[in-house]
């Protein structure tokens, strides 16, 4: 699982990071929330008949 976090969130910056396959692009100030659904799905377990796709 890729994140960014950056204070570059400017259009242009956000898709040069989409484009390097961050799923998420998240900039200052801090969301903790929104910092924190990604790194919990990507903790909680899956069942076998579903993988995880590729980070």
């Amino acid at each position: 699982m890729k994140l960014n976090w950056t204070d570059l969130e400017t259009p242009n910056e956000i898709a040069r990071g989409r484009a390097a396959c961050f799923r998420e692009y998240l900039t200052r100030p801090l969301d903790i929330d929104r910092f924190l659904k990604p790194v919990d799905a990507a903790a909680t377990p899956r069942p076998e008949s579903q993988p995880r796709a590729p980070a």
